[in-house]
């Protein structure tokens, strides 16, 4: 499955085999069945696999995908996480905060609606 496979590739990655980890991340992608995000697998992959091989700013979309499938899907936690680690990845690639203010108020109040307090820490 591609949880399975992301789940594989965060393994690797944390044991230091970068390269393996991002080829696993690639077929899990690729074996989605769907093309919807899936919070779980953009989660692992986009949080803690794709930057060793691609620059982070390619996080951006599939970590905002996965945040807005987890509000679809009910997966609030896989969800929310992923929309820190956009947060994260927003200001480390150093994109122009001009409309960030705003959008992280707007993403804060989503936040305490759905009472997930670890994804808003992390915000």
């Amino acid at each position: 499955t591609p949880y399975a496979m992301a789940g594989y590739a965060f393994m690797l990655a944390s044991l230091g085999e970068e390269g393996q980890a991002f080829r696993f991340s690639q077929l899990a992608i690729r074996s989605q069945k769907s093309r919807q995000a899936s919070p779980d697998v953009n989660l692992m992959i986009h949080g803690f696999v794709a930057h060793f091989e691609q620059p982070a700013i390619q996080s951006l979309k599939p970590c905002l995908a996965g945040y807005r499938a987890g509000l679809e899907s009910g997966n609030m936690m896989s969800g929310t996480i992923c929309l820190s680690v956009y947060v994260c990845v927003y200001l480390f690639v150093g994109l122009s905060l001009t409309t960030f203010a705003t959008d992280m108020h707007h993403f804060s109040l989503q936040l305490q609606l759905c009472r997930q307090e670890v994804a808003l820490a992390y915000i």
